[in-house]
């Protein structure tokens, strides 16, 4: 990138001698209302620009020679309109990843403590039963409030680890975060689609928790059976 930053420098003091060289040649005496009288004089109030300096490779008698194709001013013109739109490139690859608003983080650590292991489908169906519970005016109308209800997700359980460990991830550490972070802001967002056929609750097939006795089971996902109740 300096390389061809110094080498447009280098052109544009070569293009900018011939230009004023042909500005020279073909001025003309200025009227009594201070304007020059030469055909295609530069206007004072109109600026400068990459093209008009490039404009110094005009013949000099001050016009330009027949451009069938594409012409070096034609270059240099979509160059200057590069440096005029280009915005800035974020450093940090992860920036997508940070800023979450409190609702997407605290899903996004649910998601990891409670179903890192199922993959990108398992992470899903845990998150549908999280928003389809906050679309049940039984329990908390927020992804936040509705992971953080006591004794229902277990890795917020004082004696479980899970919680620490998913609050100590990153995004450039952990390709099963993004993952879940991916899929929690879609799920704030609304436009999460629902793979588990309206279930309100889950827990893995290696118990038969008392509680499901009298609840639909509607799904089976990797190492998990889903309910509605």
């Amino acid at each position: 990138m300096t390389e061809i930053f110094l080498a447009v420098v280098a052109l544009g003091l070569i293009g900018g001698g011939a230009y004023l060289a042909t500005r020279g040649q073909s001025g003309g005496t200025p009227s009594a209302g201070g304007s020059g009288n030469t055909a295609g004089a530069q206007d004072p109030g109109t600026g400068f620009s990459l093209s008009d300096l490039f404009s110094g490779f005009a013949s000099s008698d001050g016009v330009d020679p027949p451009r069938p194709g594409f012409s070096l001013r034609d270059f240099f013109t979509g160059i200057e309109g590069v440096i005029e739109t280009a915005g800035p490139v974020s450093s940090d690859p992860y920036a997508i990843y940070r800023n979450l608003s409190h609702d997407e983080q605290v899903l996004a650590w649910t998601l990891f403590g409670e179903a890192r292991g199922e993959g990108e489908r398992g992470i899903h169906a845990v998150a549908n039963v999280i928003m389809n519970r906050v679309a049940d005016p039984r329990w908390p109308g927020s992804a936040a409030a509705v992971c953080l209800q006591p004794w229902q997700f277990s890795m917020w359980n004082a004696n479980d680890h899970n919680g620490d460990l998913a609050k100590a991830q990153t995004p450039e550490g952990s390709a099963i975060y993004r993952t879940c972070i991916d899929i929690a802001k879609a799920a704030v967002s609304g436009v999460l689609a629902d793979i588990t056929g309206g279930s309100n609750h889950y827990h893995t097939k290696a118990v038969d928790p008392s509680w499901n006795r009298n609840m639909r089971e509607v799904a089976t996902i990797g190492a998990h059976r889903f309910f509605v109740g």
